[in-house]
């Protein structure tokens, strides 16, 4: 599965789903019926049910938190694509009897569904071949990324402009810049200093925070991150050095095990939501990715 596909499941899985939106209150009753094209509250109708605009505007501002970032074009479409599909399972699992007057949230019914679509790929016995050959394929996710060596750029949020300056630095840095010169004319000095030795990737929060943490080991060696916003400010990183994990398969034998089939299950529960998708009539608003109000597209 490529690595688009597995972003959009899991963040179907991880917040359309889970507990997050349950939390900030996105996952709604079921409303009315109205047309999207004579209701301007409504983002998109699945199969005649509304999905109020507020869901996606709400979903989007909870990203944009997260990222420290706007949202890019593609992240819109991502998430407008998971509100559906998360509607298309509450459905299903309505037709199933697994209702709301149940008393459960929505958020339990979507996971009921997904639970039951998934089941036995959860148990599916791969051969020695297969685990071996999927341990070697995904070494970096399964073993971890081994040891990074970074340098961060740091722009306080104590002056007004820190984005706007890191944005800028990002650019220069791409366009072949020396980090050094970039850091002296629009960096800012960070509390803690990144070491210029290679770090274990659990101990890049330290330096660099939480959500940079998560970024850089998605990073190729000379890469230069997008600006990563942090609570006291963004960050530039450049990968300048990875050093890969010794771990070995006989080590790590039961999370292969554990991993191939989650991904069993993640392919399963995609291609049951291609066909609940192929099956629905589905409304949206044209250009709502680049956060324009025109129109209406109709998909079946």
């Amino acid at each position: 599965m490529n690595s688009t596909r597995r972003t959009n499941l899991l963040l179907l899985a991880g917040l359309v789903v889970g507990a997050v939106l349950a939390t900030a209150g996105l996952l709604r009753d079921a409303e009315t019926s109205i047309p999207a094209a004579l209701d301007q509250g409504a983002i998109a109708t699945v199969n005649g049910r509304r999905v109020p605009r507020t869901r996606f505007e709400q979903a989007i501002a909870l990203i944009e938190r997260e990222r420290g970032r706007p949202v890019t074009t593609q992240e819109r479409q991502r998430a407008l694509d998971r509100i559906i599909d998360e509607e298309l399972l509450v459905q299903k699992a309505q037709a199933l009897g697994i209702t709301e007057s149940d008393r459960k949230l929505r958020a339990d019914i979507v996971a009921s569904v997904l639970d039951s679509v998934a089941g036995q790929s959860r148990t599916v016995q791969p051969s020695e071949r297969e685990l071996r050959r999927f341990f070697e394929d995904n070494r970096t996710v399964l073993a971890g990324p081994g040891q990074l060596r970074i340098e961060a750029i740091f722009f306080a949020s104590a002056r007004p402009d820190a984005r706007e300056r890191a944005f800028a630095a990002a650019a220069r840095l791409r366009a072949g810049e020396a980090a050094d010169v970039v850091r002296r004319e629009l960096g800012d000095a960070p509390a803690v200093e990144v070491p210029s030795v290679a770090l274990p990737a659990t101990r890049l929060a330290e330096y660099v925070g939480p959500t940079a943490a998560t970024i850089v080991p998605n990073l190729t060696v000379g890469d230069v991150s997008d600006p990563i916003g942090g609570s006291d400010g963004y960050r530039v990183v450049i990968l300048r050095e990875r050093e890969e994990s010794q771990a070995t398969f006989e080590s790590m034998r039961e999370q292969v095990v554990a991993e191939y089939r989650r991904r069993a299950a993640d392919d399963e529960v995609t291609r049951y939501l291609d066909e609940l998708r192929r099956g629905a009539e589905i409304e949206v608003v044209r250009d709502v990715a680049e956060g324009a109000k025109v129109g209406l597209d109709v998909r079946q």
